[in-house]
């Protein structure tokens, strides 16, 4: 005899496992949690089989009704919704059972989080995006929350979010989530996923509670919040055509990867990165881009990052701009159309060349709300630590070396505030990794996506979004990254 626990999916009857729909068929007693389990699924009980609806009894009588089935060798279909791990309820009535000495064993079910990303049709891990998925709920009187787990601290690493159980409580929801993601981000409520009368609610932290109340849904309710629900974000590398791995190996490959065997072929393709330095680099930037022709055709060319719609500027809308940094500012056409369109505090304008500074010193003269400093090319010293409300650069990391990318995240993370956020402007060029930056299209740097949002969270920061760009004729070549660092 063994009592089965069997975890039945979120609600329509052929969502159910096929070991779990075996098992029912079979047992002779099935006692099931009959406010969340359809009919349907325990209609494949065998004739004459003992039904039991287990949801107004205590636990006393759910052992009761197994004890008594354990005593004539009956096996037991216990039958609890979605998957049986996630707040199921299981683990004292195994204990139980333990004390009893009556065997058990656990078959898993579709989890309702699961159930609502297939009605999206969204994946609720995208690169560069969100890489996490969080299961939580919020505290009610029929159970309390650990206070390392509050749903504040949770919220503070940006993932995706799958607060179970916690309908009743969304007004808490929203505030405890606003400050991590912000008023846009998006927000939806699976209401009896996959049932007959399933219903989604659209929204975002600033309306979904409001749409929630209109729609008169209380209960039975799953909340989801994240930017990865947008369904907007970068592709992964696992089908890009170079990614190679052990089913598919790299032309040419003399042995496994595991024995870090070379791959046979011509090697000049390393030659461009090996034979200069970091520090040669960032001259060779800061000769190329001090030509004053670059930066007069620049100043006609604002459309593609202050164009309604455009991602740049919907992005940059969300910045606090109390006190904000422009690293490599140029000749400050971006700062004058924020000073010509915007309500600012503090503009600090950042470049490698003096003669650009001198330049930004002269068009913005007698503007107290503008302060200026060269730097080195990878760090923002001698910028104060923790006072920034927002860091911005265009059209100008674009260039930049991996290393000098992420020496600068790392300094961007360090003078900004918490909460603070950075709207940076970057390449997803990765086609050419041995290759003078020069060379390659619209002098774009090997980077990519993925790899940026990488040195974003090696540095510390949370990534809010990230749009890929075209430019000129190249489709996707660049990439719009929004980063948030931690109020904690």
């Amino acid at each position: 005899m063994t009592v089965h626990f069997i975890g039945a999916g979120p609600g329509a009857a052929d969502l159910i496992t096929v070991r779990g729909l075996r098992l029912i068929e079979r047992c002779p007693v099935c006692l099931y949690a009959g406010s969340l389990v359809p009919r349907a699924v325990i209609a494949a009980a065998p004739a004459g089989a003992r039904i039991v609806d287990t949801s107004a009894l205590t636990l006393g009588d759910i052992i009761a009704e197994i004890a008594a089935a354990h005593a004539q060798g009956l096996d037991i279909a216990r039958v609890h919704s979605g998957d049986p791990s996630l707040y199921g309820a299981i683990a004292e009535q195994m204990r139980h059972l333990d004390r009893l000495a009556i065997p058990y064993d656990v078959t898993p079910g579709v989890p309702a989080f699961a159930a609502a990303a297939a009605a999206l049709r969204r994946e609720l891990t995208l690169p560069g995006v969100a890489q996490s998925v969080i299961l939580t709920r919020t505290a009610t009187r029929a159970s309390g929350m650990p206070d390392g787990e509050r749903l504040d601290r949770l919220a503070a690493s940006g993932a995706t979010l799958a607060i179970h159980l916690s309908i009743a409580n969304l007004a808490r929801v929203v505030r405890a989530c606003l400050p991590h993601y912000g008023a846009d981000c998006p927000a939806i409520v699976a209401y009896r996923i996959s049932w007959p009368d399933e219903r989604l609610i659209f929204g975002t932290l600033a309306d979904i509670r409001d749409k929630t109340k209109g729609a008169r849904i209380t209960r039975t309710a799953l909340i989801l919040i994240g930017p990865a629900l947008a369904g907007i974000g970068s592709d992964s590398r696992l089908y890009a055509a170079d990614h190679h791995h052990v089913a598919r190996p790299r032309q040419g490959w003399t042995g496994c990867d595991d024995c870090r065997v070379r791959p046979t072929g011509d090697d000049s393709v390393n030659e461009g990165l090996m034979e200069r330095s970091p520090s040669d680099y960032r001259q060779q930037i800061k000769q190329d881009w001090s030509s004053a022709p670059y930066y007069e055709l620049a100043e006609t060319s604002l459309w593609p990052f202050w164009s309604e719609g455009q991602p740049f500027c919907r992005m940059f809308n969300t910045l606090d701009l109390t006190n904000i940094v422009e690293l490599a500012c140029g000749h400050g056409r971006h700062a004058a159309y924020i000073r010509d369109h915007y309500l600012f505090g503090q503009l600090t304008l950042v470049d490698i060349n003096q003669p650009n500074i001198a330049v930004c010193e002269n068009r913005f003269a007698g503007d107290g709300r503008f302060t200026y400093f060269v730097n080195s090319g990878r760090d923002l010293a001698p910028l104060v630590s923790g006072i920034y409300t927002a860091v911005f650069c265009y059209d100008a990391m674009v260039h930049f070396e991996y290393d000098d990318v992420l020496s600068y995240l790392k300094e961007i993370y360090r003078i900004l505030r918490r909460d603070g956020r950075a709207l940076l402007h970057h390449s997803n060029n990765d086609q050419n990794p041995g290759a003078r930056y020069s060379d390659n299209p619209h002098w774009r740097n090997f980077m990519s996506s993925t790899l940026f949002a990488h040195a974003a969270m090696r540095s510390g920061f949370l990534v809010v979004e990230q749009q890929l760009v075209d430019w000129g004729a190249e489709a996707k070549l660049d990439c719009a990254t929004l980063l948030a660092k931690p109020s904690a």
